[in-house]
């Protein structure tokens, strides 16, 4: 694979180029070598911009979800350091009606150009990461239901005609919380071999913990990051049972909770009132659900 095809096709500069570069390198040893193509389509088919604010760069390329129903919002995205973001081009089959997914517009955005600050090269390896395990397979059609997978995530919407344009209505999403937990425990592991060999993420703490407690071996990682590359969660449901969609949920709750908390970070009272919310639901929900999740683990063995 010639890296400098991209480089060339978005005229990155030399610093941002070979940057790139050696995170695609990385990406590679983690996720496989059997990945590499896929993992070289997707740097291929999506620009990678610095230094702009992350919602006016996807409000300028039409790039903004209309739905207000999900966990992300319009206030978490013009505070976010960096943000990978897709949208599907849709258009009807006028011979049987049917709705036909044409393109896909991708785009990694980082809010500062400073390449030379450790929170922004950290920030473009795990908005990457987003892109590459959303890559594969992002987005399904099956008759009205769109499906758009990220990692672990699943979105669902409703689409519809109205007045000749098509309406795309969020229903549903699960798996948000424990797929930024993995993806910044993928930050960690490769900023600490090309940023610094003590980094550690910051902003993902409770879902990061989430999701080391289902990593005890190389064996497990690779697992779930399969899990995340493919689409495909039956050897995770295999090894932990039904219950573990029961713990996406509950981790998607917890990652809400992390987000209230950054919102409200200089209102004090809120501040700590939202933390104890947030413990209280560790103690009660994710614990047992968790030690529960385990004990099956022991039992389908």
């Amino acid at each position: 694979m010639d890296f400098n095809k991209i480089i060339e096709k978005y005229n990155y500069g030399e610093k941002l180029g070979n940057l790139l570069k050696q995170i695609y390198e990385e990406f590679v040893l983690y996720f496989g070598v059997e990945q590499d193509s896929i993992i070289y389509e997707a740097f291929l088919n999506c620009e990678i911009i610095v230094g702009e604010n992350c919602y006016e760069a996807l409000k300028k390329r039409n790039l903004l979800s209309e739905n207000t129903n999900e966990l992300v919002n319009e206030g978490d995205l013009k505070r976010a350091s960096g943000v990978y973001s897709s949208m599907p081009l849709i258009k009807v089959n006028e011979k049987n009606n049917e709705f036909v997914l044409e393109h896909i517009k991708r785009i990694v955005c980082i809010s500062s150009d400073n390449l030379d600050l450790e929170y922004v090269l950290s920030c473009l390896i795990h908005e990457l990461s987003h892109l590459v395990k959303s890559y594969y397979k992002e987005y399904s059609l099956e008759n009205n239901i769109l499906i758009e997978r990220s990692g672990l995530i699943e979105r669902y919407y409703n689409l519809s005609k109205s007045a000749g344009e098509i309406k795309k209505d969020f229903i549903k999403e699960k798996g948000v919380g424990l797929e930024e937990g993995f993806t910044s425990v993928l930050e960690e592991d490769i900023a600490k071999r090309i940023v610094n060999p003590s980094y550690k993420s910051s902003g993902y703490g409770v879902v990061n913990v989430a999701a080391r407690n289902f990593i005890k071996s190389d064996e497990d990682l690779k697992m779930f990051i399969m899990a995340e590359f493919y689409k495909d969660k039956s050897e995770i449901i295999k090894k932990y049972g039904e219950k573990y969609y029961d713990l996406e949920l509950v981790v998607d709750k917890i990652y809400k909770y992390s987000l209230d908390l950054f919102a409200n970070i200089f209102d004090k009272e809120r501040f700590n009132m939202i933390k104890e919310e947030m413990n209280n639901y560790l103690k009660t929900e994710y614990l047992p659900l968790m030690e529960e999740i385990m004990q099956n683990k022991r039992e389908l063995k």
